[in-house]
């Protein structure tokens, strides 16, 4: 016999009773042949449970759930041979925290204990929990009503998120400095990119276009900006006078320190929510995808501006550059009726093609440094946020209703859409006016 087992022999063998010496392992006679099938019948829940839970864990795990089952499974039939040879020589109520305790260090005997005990509560729980659910759907037509509070399983507003699609990223990124010398430090940076996705949104909706085809949307990602340049400077004055006097505590430590950004603004596309685009799809009820207005024929990106900012009364684009994917009747095999003209499609491509107005800001502060001996500084700042209170404006009004009723049965004949308004122009700007705040700070 192997010294482990042994050792679990000698700490648990026999025992006496009423004189009698009697083998250690499960009393006999002590169940009733009801409470024995009452039993039975529980291990059939865990039991079952790895065959009726698959389509689960293929939700998870994919084409890899026949890999997880075999791991899983090895794990299973090493740990079924261990248990077997320990119960070969002793069997009891607790046995396997027993066996842990008694042949490994006591760390693992208490890492053994709290997972049976969390096996037997989360076995509980899934149990109690099928019962309230197979109760309710049982006997709610007869009146009996269970607390939702009490059901497991997903809600009705559930979403399950699958990392989809594909992007790139590209730059060029170039810098010059020079450090600090009399006084004097400056550096600039330029950095071209191109980032591309076909879908730059996670959460609410897909941010592309046809969401049964992804690669059709591919193009610049939401946040893509071409250009941006950084300029940033520090100036510090020469000290005049001597130090620890009173002279150089008003005139010396000087500086001004400032920094200048200018940057492409991002792209954005036409989108019309109201079923005006993909309508066969979604009516007018698309809280899926953003639904792009197509270009007219003969018109291009370029030529669809104004040439003007949306910003002072005015458009950035022509509403005459944007139409309806209108289906025929006849269509889709058919499928869109010989009466029905009403129905729209999505758009091939065009998503992100226009982009913002380029934006720029500068920050600038005036610093001044006092020293009092090695161990108190006093430090004064004078900041002044978007020094040349220039408004960077964010994207224009791209969003249109051409069915601007959100009207779901139009009957034949009648006119239902309407050339886009409101298109192009500015409302909102981006970052705050000149802001100036002053600060004092002592460190001692």
């Amino acid at each position: 016999m192997d010294a482990s087992l042994t050792n679990v022999h000698e700490k648990v063998a026999p025992f006496i009773e009423g004189g009698e010496t009697v083998g250690y392992g499960l009393r006999q006679h002590i169940l009733s042949p009801l409470e024995v099938l009452a039993q039975s019948i529980s291990t059939i829940a865990p039991s079952t449970s790895p065959t009726l839970t698959v389509p689960l864990v293929f939700v998870l795990a994919g084409n890899g759930t026949w890999l997880a089952y075999v791991i899983a499974m090895s794990a299973m039939f090493l740990m079924s041979l261990c248990i077997a040879t320990f119960a070969r020589d002793a069997a009891s109520p607790g046995s396997l925290y027993v066996y842990t305790r008694d042949t490994l260090p006591p760390v693992f005997a208490a890492l053994g204990a709290w997972a049976l005990f969390f096996a037997y509560v989360m076995t509980a729980a899934s149990v109690i929990g099928g019962f309230v659910n197979t109760a309710y759907l049982l006997l709610g037509g007869f009146g009996p009503h269970v607390p939702a509070v009490l059901l497991v399983g997903y809600a009705a507003e559930s979403i399950n998120y699958k990392a989809a699609g594909i992007d790139a990223y590209n730059a060029l990124q170039m810098h010059v400095e020079k450090r600090m010398t009399h006084g004097i430090q400056v550096a600039a940076s330029y950095t071209y990119s191109h980032a591309l996705d076909e879908q730059s949104g996670i959460g609410l909706f897909y941010n592309g276009n046809d969401p049964t085809n992804l690669r059709d949307a591919y193009g610049s990602a939401d946040f893509d900006r071409t250009h941006v340049i950084n300029f940033s400077y520090v100036f510090r004055l020469p000290n005049l006078a001597g130090q620890h006097t009173v002279e150089g505590y008003l005139i010396d430590g000087w500086s001004l320190v400032g920094q200048t950004v200018l940057q492409s603004g991002q792209p954005y596309s036409v989108i019309d929510f109201t079923g005006a685009i993909g309508g066969i799809y979604y009516s007018t009820n698309n809280g899926i995808t953003n639904p792009i207005v197509p270009l007219a024929p003969g018109c291009t990106a370029k030529n669809a501006l104004t040439g003007k900012s949306g910003a002072f009364g005015d458009a950035a684009l022509k509403s005459s550059c944007f139409t309806l994917p209108l289906l025929k009747p006849g269509d889709l095999n058919g499928a869109v009726p010989s009466t029905d003209t009403f129905e729209t499609t999505f758009t091939h491509g065009q998503r992100n093609i226009f982009r913002q107005a380029f934006q720029k800001r500068a920050d600038a502060s005036l610093m001044k440094m006092t020293k009092f001996g090695d161990r108190y500084s006093l430090k004064y700042t004078f900041d002044v946020y978007n020094l040349t209170n220039t408004a960077s404006f964010d994207v224009p009004g791209n969003e249109v209703s051409q069915n601007e009723n959100y009207n779901s049965f139009p009957s034949y004949g009648q006119p239902l859409y309407n050339a886009p308004f409101g298109l192009g122009v500015v409302t909102h700007t981006i970052g705050s006016a000149r802001q100036i705040q002053m600060s004092l700070g002592f460190t001692f």
